[in-house]
């Protein structure tokens, strides 16, 4: 029994070791299985978060270009408004011109007009200091005469009072 018992040992030994190679080699393809399905839902996971960030920077730009879109219209239509008034004002500058023309002709007539009122102005001036001055030398005159007259009135008043005394002396005696 020892011969058979050491041979089934041996056979026992043998797929023993057999077994071991070969879990050893499962647990190698299992562990090469195991890394490779974890390095694909890492890639996965890594996908759907490059996924998710592209979408939400896709949503920025259009919200951005939404946005620029708005602010160009507006500019645009700013800019078309602009433009139309300048298309007025341009119209109208032939008109601006001749009015400043009259304009010019006008203030023209008014200077020639301010002038001669100017000299007119200087000659009443001359004309009147001059009767001015008769008028302050008549005055002068007058006035010497007025006090000459007043002294003369005077002088008859005193004599009246003189005579008015003695006519009453000689009404009351």
């Amino acid at each position: 029994m020892s011969v058979l018992h050491n041979q089934d040992i041996g056979l026992l030994k043998s797929r023993h070791e057999k077994s071991i190679v070969q879990l050893t080699a499962d647990a190698s393809v299992h562990e090469a299985s195991a890394v490779e399905d974890a390095v694909a839902m890492t890639k996965l996971e890594y996908e759907q978060k490059l996924s998710h960030q592209v979408l939400h920077h896709n949503q920025k730009c259009k919200a951005i270009k939404d946005e620029v879109t708005v602010r160009l219209n507006c500019e645009i239509d700013a800019l078309h408004l602009e433009l139309e008034q300048a298309k007025i004002q341009a119209s109208e500058v032939s008109s601006l011109r001749a009015n400043i023309d009259i304009y010019k002709d006008n203030e023209k007539k008014l200077q020639s007009e301010l002038k001669r009122l100017q000299h007119s102005l200087d000659s009443m001036t001359t004309s009147n200091q001059s009767v001015i001055a008769e008028m302050n030398e008549t005055k002068s005159e007058l006035v010497c005469d007025i006090l000459k007259a007043k002294k003369c009135l005077s002088e008859q008043l005193r004599r009246i009072d003189g005579l008015e005394r003695e006519v009453c002396r000689c009404v009351l005696k």
